[in-house]
């Protein structure tokens, strides 16, 4: 008789959970045909209502990021006599002055009484 009680028990125990699971897939499906049905009302606007804000708010930003990219306010290049060729900023915190420098070396060795043959007198 024990036994049989226990398998009782189990039944009922099984029932509810598998009531209890049966309400959340309905209200799952409830969920997701409420979710069908705001798509399908999105999709049936005007392509062009829903995506033009956001079509000419990306151009905006990217147009405005390109335009900063060769923004050289804030900067100062010029020549001085004494200094040369200078790039720096406009609050004197950055300074760049390149300059070439060019060094030529001439270096010759003449004989006066060298051998014909290209050996050395030592």
């Amino acid at each position: 008789m024990a036994s049989l009680s226990g398998v009782c028990l189990a039944d009922a125990r099984e029932s509810a959970d598998l009531k209890a699971l049966a309400a959340q897939v309905r209200e799952l499906q409830a969920q997701v045909q409420s979710l069908r049905q705001a798509k399908q009302r999105e999709s049936t606007q005007a392509p062009e209502a829903r995506s033009e804000p956001s079509v000419a708010r990306a151009v905006l930003q990217d147009a405005d990021r390109q335009s900063r990219l060769m923004d050289l306010s804030g900067m100062s290049a010029g020549w001085v006599e004494n200094r040369g060729f200078f790039i720096r900023s406009d609050d004197g915190k950055f300074l760049l002055s390149p300059f070439v420098l060019f060094q030529a070396r001439y270096a010759t060795s003449i004989r006066q009484e060298a051998r014909p043959d290209g050996r050395t007198d030592t």
